[in-house]
C-alpha cells in the first residue's frame, strides 16, 4: 500500500510540474514589450508611367504579417511550438506588431507574411494583360530586446513562377466613334430666320482627342483580361487591330470601350424678355463644363473576326459647371424671374438642372 501511495504522489508531482511548466507560458505574465516594424511590397509588373510602362513593386496595403517566436526562447522547457503574433499592413505598406519579452534578448525572431492572390500586370506584345497571380510567403529576422523598436528589412513580395504566356495570333480589328450631345439651333422657319429659333438635343463627333480603355474579356477564363489605352483621333475615331488569345472562343469573347471625361464648352440658346419691345429676344451663351466618361460593349462574332467589329457610337453626356456658370432659361426662380416675373426661358433639351 505505502509503494502505491509513493508512485501515486510521484505522478501527482509530475502532473503539478508539467502545469507550473504551461503556465509559464501565459504570455499576459511578460511584462516586457518590443515593437518590430517594417514595410512590405508587392510586386505588380507592369505599370504605366505617363507615356511608358515600369516595373514597379507597389505597398502591399492589406498583406497580414506575422512574427513568429517559438515557444522555447521564453521557456527552454517548453513543448516544441511557435507562438505567433500578427499585424496587417497599412496603405503605405507599414505595419508594427508588439511582441512580450522578458529579460532576455530573443534572437532569431522570423517575420512572415500570409500567401495572397492579387492582380499581376503582364506587358505583352506592347500591351497589358491583366491577370491574378499567387505570392507565396516571404520572410525576414530581427532580434529583439524588451523596450526597443526594431525595423526589419523590407520585405518584397514576388509571384509564383509564371506559366508560359498564351500566344495571341488571333487579332480582331475594334472600330467606333465617341460622339457629343449638344444644343443644336433649330429655326421656327428656316426660310424666315428672323422668326426665331430654339435647341434641340443633337450629337455631333468628339471635339477633340478623347482617351479611351479598351478591355477584353472572355467567359471562359474570367480571370484574364486584356487591356488597351488609346486615343481617337480628332474626330473622335478609333481604330484598334488587337490581339486575342488563341484559346478564346471568339463567340464568349466581350469588348468593352470606356471614354474618359475631358473638359469642355457647349453653346446654350435661350429667350429673353424684352419689356420695351414685349417680345422674346433670342440669345446665346457659351456654358463651361466636361463631358463625362461613358462605356459601350459588344460580344464578339466569328463575322468580326473576318470584317472587323463595329461598337456603337459611345455618346457623351455634358455636365455644366453649375458651380461657376450662371444658365439660363433653367427654371432657377433667382436666375430666370425678376420682379416675380419670368424673363429668360429656354428649351433645355439636354436636361440641365440646377
Amino acid at each position: 500500500m505505502k509503494k502505491v501511495l509513493f508512485l501515486m504522489a510521484v505522478a501527482i508531482a509530475a502532473f503539478t510540474s508539467c502545469q507550473n511548466e504551461q503556465s509559464q507560458l501565459d504570455f499576459a505574465d511578460v511584462q516586457g514589450k518590443a515593437v518590430v516594424q517594417g514595410h512590405v511590397y508587392i510586386d505588380k509588373g507592369y505599370i504605366q508611367d505617363g507615356e511608358n510602362y515600369v516595373v514597379k513593386s507597389l505597398p502591399a496595403e492589406g498583406c497580414a504579417v506575422l512574427v513568429k517566436v517559438p515557444y522555447s526562447k521564453y521557456d527552454a522547457n517548453a513543448a516544441d511550438g511557435d507562438k505567433f503574433f500578427e499585424g496587417v499592413c497599412d496603405a503605405n505598406g507599414f505595419y508594427s506588431i508588439e511582441v512580450p519579452v522578458g529579460q532576455t534578448a530573443i534572437s532569431g525572431v522570423r517575420i512572415y507574411t500570409r500567401p495572397i492572390v492579387d492582380k499581376y500586370y503582364d506587358l505583352v506584345n506592347g500591351t497589358i494583360v491583366e491577370t491574378e497571380a499567387s505570392y507565396p510567403e516571404s520572410s525576414a529576422s530581427v532580434e529583439v530586446e524588451r523596450g526597443k523598436v526594431y525595423t526589419a528589412a523590407n520585405i518584397y513580395l514576388v509571384k509564383d513562377v509564371q506559366s508560359p504566356i498564351l500566344t495571341r495570333s488571333q487579332t480582331v480589328v475594334l472600330k467606333g466613334c465617341v460622339k457629343e450631345k449638344y444644343e443644336a439651333k433649330k429655326y421656327y422657319d428656316v426660310e424666315n430666320k428672323d422668326l426665331g429659333y430654339y435647341a434641340i438635343a443633337d450629337k455631333r463627333a468628339a471635339s477633340q482627342k478623347v482617351s479611351l480603355v479598351v478591355t477584353i474579356t472572355n467567359s471562359d477564363l474570367a480571370s484574364d483580361k486584356i487591356i488597351y489605352n488609346i486615343n481617337t483621333d480628332y474626330e473622335g475615331n478609333y481604330n484598334l487591330s488587337a490581339n486575342l488569345y488563341d484559346v478564346w472562343d471568339i463567340a464568349k469573347t466581350k469588348v468593352t470601350v470606356e471614354a474618359k471625361a475631358y473638359l469642355s464648352e457647349v453653346t446654350h440658346y435661350y429667350q429673353f424678355w424684352n419689356e420695351d419691345e414685349y417680345e422674346w429676344l433670342y440669345k446665346s451663351q457659351t456654358v463651361s463644363g466636361y463631358y463625362n466618361n461613358h462605356e459601350v460593349s459588344k460580344y464578339l462574332t466569328h463575322g468580326d473576326l473576318l470584317i472587323g467589329a463595329k461598337l456603337d457610337d459611345n455618346v457623351l453626356t455634358f455636365i455644366p459647371d453649375y458651380a461657376n456658370v450662371k444658365i439660363y432659361g433653367l427654371g432657377e426662380y433667382e436666375i430666370d424671374y425678376i420682379d416675380g416675373n419670368q424673363v429668360y426661358d429656354s428649351s433645355n433639351p439636354l436636361g440641365w438642372s440646377y
